[in-house]
């Protein structure tokens, strides 16, 4: 079975999960693009019409101290979400290996299946920041904090766009992935 599945009728990636994550670093086939100095943005459309309860799809900035916004399920019901890991220091060093849920730092319930994400990167001056919006249908509104970026040896390729799904409770939920806009 394969587990991305492109559409190029429509333009969408599907994305199926096929085992269990504690967090965003442990997903397998996220799809990535990396960075670029001095800033960037990007932006994705999800359907979550597929996720299964405990289903976490969306966009992140990944590193080994990540921050993602996503849509999760839970109780039948659709969540946007900003998680993240925060470093441990500020040091080159990497991070020992993630085996902890990602910290919640805001869920919204909202309304739709489809639902649009975009994170920004800055890193002019030392900025070194990622500021995370969701856009279920009334415009884009900011969710969570701003997540301190670090460059370290645990992810030394530097800071990526991830287009991920992963599952916490069972297998074979899916998302659709669409409009990806980077710039």
């Amino acid at each position: 079975m394969s587990l991305i599945k492109r559409d190029f009728e429509t333009g969408t990636v599907e994305i199926t999960t096929d085992k269990l994550c504690k967090n965003v670093t442990q997903a397998k086939n996220t799809l990535t693009q990396r960075m670029r100095f001095p800033g960037c943005v990007g932006e994705v459309t999800v359907d979550a019409s597929l996720l299964k309860d405990g289903d976490y799809a969306g966009l992140c900035a990944l590193q080994g101290c990540y921050g993602l916004v996503a849509v999760t399920k839970k109780n039948g019901k659709l969540f946007a979400v900003m998680k993240n890991r925060p470093a441990d220091n500020a040091s080159l060093q990497g991070m020992e290996k993630d085996t902890q849920a990602g910290i919640l730092q805001e869920e919204v319930e909202i309304h739709t299946d489809h639902v649009k994400f975009r994170v920004e990167a800055e890193f002019e001056n030392m900025k070194d920041e990622a500021r995370f919006y969701y856009d279920a249908g009334e415009g884009w509104k900011q969710i969570g904090i701003s997540q301190k970026l670090y460059f370290k040896m645990d992810h030394f390729t530097g800071c990526r766009f991830g287009l991920f799904i992963y599952a916490t409770k069972e297998i074979g939920g899916s998302a659709g992935f669409s409009e990806f806009i980077y710039r």
